[in-house]
């Protein structure tokens, strides 16, 4: 019985081939290629936001799983201060970023005065 399974199983293998259900069908992606429009369906990866995980004022950052002390660099970014709740960064553009350990503060929303 189990060797009956087993050469159906192989006898439709083509058939149970798995496509990528978010992808256009063939058919669609010949008619592009056909017209001369680009057909290629990947988009550059977005670079994922660091996150802060933990601080020792003065010494280091604890920033995606990895300690960085002040003044290291990696990836064309370099850790300037590490205050109490905050990782101050300079990344690869010049651009200073702020990370930290705290939601940020919410904004007070005036209370409308009643008559």
């Amino acid at each position: 019985m189990k060797t009956c399974w087993l050469a159906l199983l192989l006898s439709c293998g083509p058939a149970l081939a798995f496509t990528d259900p978010t992808q256009p069908p063939p058919a669609a992606l010949q008619h592009l290629a056909a017209s001369g429009a680009q057909t290629s369906t990947t988009t550059p990866p977005v670079p994922m936001p660091m996150r802060l995980q933990g601080l020792r004022p003065g010494h280091s950052a604890l920033i995606d799983g990895q300690l960085r002390r002040v003044g290291q660099q990696w990836q064309g970014h370099h850790l300037l201060r590490a205050d109490a709740h905050v990782a101050w960064l300079r990344d690869p553009e010049g651009r200073l970023l702020r990370l930290s350990l705290l939601p940020a503060a919410p904004v007070p929303v005036p209370e409308k005065k009643r008559p």
